[in-house]
């Protein structure tokens, strides 16, 4: 594979690591406006009256002992020296607008500091599909989504299965197999399904449609070339049901491309992205890319496969 195609993969590696930082300094500059880093200059006691939720002070103060800005000496809090820097070179070698839509995510999270469940966390998949809709249109999205298509050289006439399809990826992958192929999206979310649905249909791609259902629970008796599993197996119950599901529809010499961040082969705060991440009350937890493969191997153990990167697991059936 070309260089130039490697380097398209390693931004979206280095967007990560960088946003972990990033999300960091966030966490600093939320316990400075709820008053959390305050008290502890003075040493104090995990009281912090103006936090509502313990449940959420209790993952903060976590997030900064994992991360070593604070410890723990006997019942007090204690701050660590630490500072915050980013390079030229990381800016240049990420993409900014990854940053940009976490500092979105982050500005919310002081009201989980009130309740867990507060109507101003926009980060459900249901109530909050607009507001997915915008992040699904993301260039971080849009790369992994170029990079999937690329590597499969998708192409007129190919059956593709999209499961966690979202509202912007069936019409960017319809549109690479047209007019000959067929496109069928699964999304759980009604109201993201909804929004896709409504797109492909202005667009008239009648050889794609949308299952609103989850990849968990579907019983599918279509084969297809290509199955794509983007940034989903942190959202569901049984990820082992869900590949199991996958694999029954990928064809013999079919491939299966699964992108996400795997937190044992990229270097970044993981702590830090599942504290923010939980602010979506379908987030289940960063997989790791071992985890992945080792279900996949149980489920059939004559597949093959390979890690294109650090963040794309191919499936060759």
């Amino acid at each position: 594979m070309q260089k130039e195609y490697y380097s398209i993969i390693n931004r979206l590696e280095n967007s990560v690591q960088i946003n972990s930082k990033n999300l960091l300094f966030n966490v600093v500059k939320l316990g400075i406006r709820l008053g959390i880093i305050q008290s502890m200059f003075k040493n104090s006691k995990m009281h912090f009256s103006s936090v509502q939720n313990r449940n959420f002070l209790k993952d903060y103060i976590n997030v900064l002992i994992d991360s070593k800005i604070a410890t723990m000496e006997g019942d007090n809090v204690v701050l660590l020296p630490f500072d915050f820097y980013f390079t030229s070179h990381e800016i240049e070698n990420s993409i900014p607008e990854y940053l940009t839509m976490y500092d979105y995510i982050a500005s919310m999270a002081h009201y989980r500091a009130i309740s867990e469940k507060h109507p101003n966390i926009l980060m459900s998949f249901g109530k909050d599909a607009d507001v997915w809709d915008i992040f699904l249109d993301n260039p971080f999205c849009r790369t992994y989504r170029k990079v999937s298509t690329d590597f499969l050289e998708l192409k007129n006439g190919d059956k593709v299965l999209d499961a966690g399809c979202g509202s912007i990826s069936p019409v960017y992958f319809s549109e690479k197999i047209s007019p000959n192929g067929f496109y069928r999206g699964i999304e759980n979310s009604r109201r993201l399904a909804t929004l896709a649905t409504k797109r492909l249909k202005r667009k008239g791609h009648d050889w794609a449609d949308i299952s609103n259902s989850s990849i968990e629970d579907l019983f599918i008796t279509t084969k297809y070339d290509t199955v794509i599993c983007t940034d989903m197996l942190n959202y569901i119950n049984s990820p082992t049901m869900a590949l199991k599901n996958m694999l029954k529809a990928l064809k013999k010499g079919g491939e299966m491309v699964i992108f996400d961040t795997f937190p044992d082969l990229v270097s970044f705060n993981l702590k830090v992205y599942e504290f923010y991440n939980h602010l979506n009350p379908s987030f289940r937890g960063l997989m790791e890319a071992n985890t992945i493969i080792d279900i996949l191997k149980k489920l059939d153990n004559t597949l093959r496969i390979e890690v294109l990167g650090k963040s794309f697991i191919v499936v060759h059936k």
